[in-house]
This record gives structure tokens, C-alpha cells and sequence, in this order.
């Protein structure tokens, strides 16, 4: 089932990344959604892509997502930052969930890999409104490429936040040491490009499968014979479930 959403503002959030703030025509109530939650757009030319909500899920007047940019990319991302523009209408699918956040757990480490961030942004937000402890990992190739760094930067965040760039010569994570620090029955999220998802999954090997929630995003080729984007898979672990794939 889908619907018509307009365009009613984008937002620059970080080299190649965008903001769409999307409404209903008669600002409408939208169907509500959880953390971890995506939307698909009907784009021109039978495309379908996926994109995370990112928004406060409290938040019913509008949904909102975030862009990257494909490199040399001529599908949905290219259309989306090329040709849509503010008052253009886009039929959007109603939210789905396959990514869902544990809102009763002790405790949420949050992992995110560049754009990956977009899914945990809204966790984040939503475990501070319910007061559930967490802390964010996010790495990107540099400050101007990191989405919601001034955000996550603010002072009441200090020590929930470890931030890490590339091109500051910052070593990747120590996956042992960050699995390791997780509180007892404390659960875990990572959606990043594959390498991370790799690195994570060994780390998180000895885990109870259930406290262990992974989402990775890898680009769909353009002449794919499908029309809807493979860009972000939900990978479980053995026998916690099925393999969704949709973009972070």
C-alpha cells in the first residue's frame, strides 16, 4: 500500500548526504512506525528504494530520511539529489520494520558505518526519550562526510559518543574491547559497508544471537534486472530469522 507524500524541505547534512522531509498534501496524521523502520519510494522508471526513517518516531506529521549520494550512481540516490525538489509529491510505502529496537534491554550499543547511521539515529533519539542507557560508535572517512555530527557532538551526549575518521588516521575499532564493554544482557546494532559487518559479526560470534541485530548496505548495480535497490540487508545470526534487504 502506498501513498502520496509531498516533499516539504531538504536539508544538507553532510558531503553527498541529504535530508528529506517528507508530508502528507493536507498535513495529515502519517502511520506511525519504530525505531529501526523504513520506508519505500516509488521513484520514476518502476524504482524502488528503501531508506530508513530517521525522525523521532513520537513525531506522526511527517516521515524523514536521509540520502548518500552513490558514487557514480544513476539511480534512486542520483534522482533523489539531482532532480527532487521541494512541492514534488512521491508515493512512499507505509513503514516496515525488520531492524526493530529492544527497548526493554539493560543496556544499547549502537555501531554505525558511514551513512549506516541513519536507522541508529532514530534508536538513539528514542532510547533517550524513554531514558534507556546506550552509547554510539560511528565511524566515517572524515568529519564533512558524517552525518548528525553537530548533533551528536552537544554536550549532554559527552561520553555516549565515540567518533572515529579515517582520514584522521583513528584506528578502527577493537572489536574485541567494544563487545567486550557491553553491559550484561545488553543488546547490540551495527549497519555499515560489508567490512564492518564482517568485523562485527566475529566479535559478536560467542553472543547470544538474540542480542545481536545487523544491518549492512551494498550498492545495487544500475542495470540490475530488478528495479528494487539491494542496498541494505538486515544479516542475522544462524537461526534468528529471515535476510529482508533494504537501504540504510
Amino acid at each position: 500500500m502506498t501513498h502520496s507524500l509531498r516533499i516539504h524541505a531538504v536539508r544538507y547534512a553532510a558531503d553527498g548526504v541529504l535530508l528529506f522531509d517528507l508530508r502528507h498534501p493536507e498535513e495529515l496524521e502519517l502511520p506511525g512506525f519504530e525505531p529501526g523502520a523504513h520506508i519505500d519510494l516509488n521513484l520514476p522508471e518502476e524504482r524502488i528504494r528503501s531508506y530508513s526513517l530517521i525522525n523521532d518516531p513520537a513525531e506522526r506529521h511527517r516521515d524523514q530520511i536521509g540520502v548518500r549520494r552513490a558514487p557514480d550512481g544513476r539511480g534512486g540516490s542520483a534522482r533523489m539529489h539531482d532532480f527532487a525538489r521541494v512541492g514534488e509529491r512521491i508515493q512512499v510505502g507505509t513503514p516496515r520494520n525488520h531492524f526493530a529496537l529492544q527497548e526493554g534491554a539493560h543496556h544499547s550499543t549502537l555501531v554505525a558505518g558511514g551513512i549506516g547511521i541513519t536507522p541508529l539515529w532514530s534508536m538513539l533519539r528514542r532510547l533517550e526519550r524513554i531514558e534507556r542507557p546506550w552509547h554510539l560508535n560511528y565511524r566515517c572517512s572524515s568529519r564533512a562526510s558524517a552525518a548528525f555530527l553537530a548533533e551528536l557532538s552537544q554536550p549532554w551526549r559527552q561520553g555516549q559518543v565515540t567518533l572515529s575518521f579515517s582520514d584522521e588516521g583513528a584506528p578502527r575499532f577493537d572489536w574485541e574491547r567494544l563487545v567486550n564493554e557491553v553491559p550484561p544482557g545488553g543488546h547490540l546494532y551495527c549497519c555499515g559497508p560489508r567490512n564492518m559487518i564482517e568485523s562485527f559479526q566475529m566479535a559478536c560470534k560467542d553472543l547470544d544471537p538474540a542480542r545481536v541485530h545487523i544491518e549492512h548496505f551494498t550498492a545495487a548495480p544500475d542495470n540490475a534486472s530488478t528495479k528494487v535497490s539491494r542496498s541494505c540487508s538486515r544479516a542475522v545470526a544462524p537461526g534468528s530469522g529471515c535476510l529482508p534487504t533494504r537501504r540504510c
